[in-house]
C-alpha cells in the first residue's frame, strides 16, 4: 500500500509518513516471519528488513511524488473542465460536442454530435457534474446545450425547443422563463407567443 491523498503538502512531512509506514510494515513482516517460520526475528535481520522496506517505500513513493502521481497536488486542466469530465463517461466513439441529455429511469441518454449512449447516472448527478456548462434543464428529464437550440415550437399551449440534431425537447411551465433566454429567443420573445 502506498500513502495516497493530500494528507500533507510538505515534502518533509511526506517523508516522515513514509518512514512510519516502513516501520509499521517491518513490524508486520517480522511478526509474520515469527509465526510462519517459528523463531523471532533477530535484531540484525529486523534492521536489514527495515532497510529493504524503507528503501522500497522511499523509491516508489518518491517516484510517484516527483512524477505527479497520486501524491501530487497537480490537477490537469482536463480533469478540472466539467464538460470533459462528464464526457469521459461515454464510449470513445460517441464522445463529441454535447447536444442534450434525456433521463430514462436510472439511465441517461446522452446525445453528442457523434452519436448517443446510455449511461447509468441520475439526472441530478449529471447536473452537478455539468455545473458551469452553458446549458439549461428544460424539464425534469431533459437538459440541452444552449448553443444547440435552433428553434422554438408551441403546440396546444406547450413549449418545445428544437435542437440542432432535430430533437424536440419539452419545456416545463416552471422553466419557461429560463428558456426564454436561450438560443434564438433572447431578442424575439418567441417562447411567450401563443399558437
Amino acid at each position: 500500500m502506498l500513502i495516497q491523498g493530500n494528507l500533507v503538502d510538505r515534502p518533509l512531512a511526506k517523508l516522515a509518513l513514509w518512514f512510519i509506514y516502513a516501520l509499521c510494515l517491518t513490524f508486520g513482516v517480522s511478526i509474520l516471519n515469527a509465526v510462519v517460520i517459528g523463531n523471532a526475528a533477530m535484531t540484525g535481520s529486523a534492521m536489514y528488513l527495515f532497510g529493504v522496506i524503507s528503501a522500497t517505500v522511499l523509491v516508489i513513493n518518491g517516484m510517484m511524488y516527483l512524477g505527479g502521481g497520486p501524491n501530487s497536488n497537480a490537477v490537469s486542466p482536463e480533469v478540472q473542465d466539467p464538460a470533459t469530465r462528464f464526457l469521459r463517461r461515454l464510449p470513445l466513439e460517441v464522445r463529441g460536442k454535447l447536444v442534450r441529455i434525456e433521463a430514462q429511469g436510472h439511465y441517461l441518454n446522452v446525445v453528442t454530435d457523434k452519436g448517443q449512449a446510455l449511461i447509468l447516472l441520475r439526472m441530478g448527478e449529471a447536473m452537478a457534474e455539468r455545473e458551469g456548462v452553458a446549458g439549461l434543464q428544460t424539464h425534469r428529464s431533459h437538459w440541452v446545450l444552449l448553443a444547440g437550440v435552433s428553434a422554438h415550437r408551441r403546440v396546444q399551449g406547450k413549449d418545445f425547443l428544437i435542437l440542432t440534431d432535430g430533437a424536440e425537447v419539452p419545456v416545463a411551465r416552471a422553466r419557461r422563463d429560463a428558456a426564454k433566454g436561450c438560443g434564438p429567443f433572447r431578442s424575439s420573445g418567441v417562447i411567450g407567443a401563443s399558437g
